[in-house]
């Protein structure tokens, strides 16, 4: 169904490691730090089965943290809507990760009961699991319009840029953002910043840098869904 782009409720999340440096999640969170070097047994065997040396714990902690939201915090949620036709974009950000989450979760209940559909750029995979794992881990129960757990892919009402990009083929639909935006005529947000940059970003103490780039990708993301539902 053709979504209404006054309906439409999109929204980005950016992420950090809990903590810069392994030794760092050793000292604050032992018991994560004892499972994530579980887990660096695991990829060094694979690395030695590929005849490539071993990393050692930080080094891993480098490469991988930040694609486990088990071992991430959230830092900023980023949100856009339109009001009388004219496009507000709000952010709820801070250190402090479970407030945001409270906030983050009163916000997309009210959504929820006002009839909006949840939009943004692959947010079916990242976004949404990453705020119910990160509510739970905060003992925070998440929204229905995130919790999509033993949903059928039809009963789910999310309006998905990069799926709906992907026009029904699998590998089409993890097309980054900037690629879908610029093909579509729309400035790309990563200009300034990129999601790879994001954790050097926050650790140098730029996180207002970090709320204006997801603000910018959530114009983005705005931009190129009513561009889709126009052309569809």
């Amino acid at each position: 169904m053709k979504p209404i782009k006054e309906k439409l409720f999109v929204f980005d999340c950016e992420w950090v490691p809990l903590e810069k440096g392994f030794k760092d999640l050793e000292i604050n969170f032992p018991s994560l730090a004892e499972v994530f070097i579980h887990q660096v047994e695991k990829w060094n065997l694979q690395r030695k089965s590929d005849g490539k040396e071993e990393l050692n714990n930080e080094e891993w902690w480098d490469e991988k943290a930040h694609f486990y939201p088990e071992f991430c915090k959230i830092i900023c949620v980023s949100y856009g809507y339109l009001n009388k036709g004219n496009p507000v974009i709000q952010s709820i950000w801070g250190e402090d990760e479970e407030k945001i989450l409270k906030k983050t979760s009163e916000i997309l209940d009210k959504v929820n009961q006002a009839g909006y559909i949840l939009s943004g750029a692959g947010i079916l995979r990242f976004d949404m699991p990453w705020l119910s794992k990160r509510m739970m881990i905060n003992g925070i129960a998440p929204p229905k319009n995130i919790n999509v757990f033993g949903k059928k892919p039809w009963e789910i009402d999310v309006y998905d840029i990069q799926q709906v990009w992907g026009q029904g083929v699998y590998q089409e639909s993890f097309t980054p953002l900037e690629i879908i935006s610029v093909s579509l005529g729309i400035p790309s947000s990563k200009s300034d910043l990129s999601g790879s940059k994001v954790k050097d970003a926050y650790w140098n103490g730029e996180i207002i840098r970090i709320k204006e780039y997801c603000e910018l990708d959530v114009k983005s993301s705005m931009e190129c869904a009513f561009k889709l539902i126009d052309l569809s």
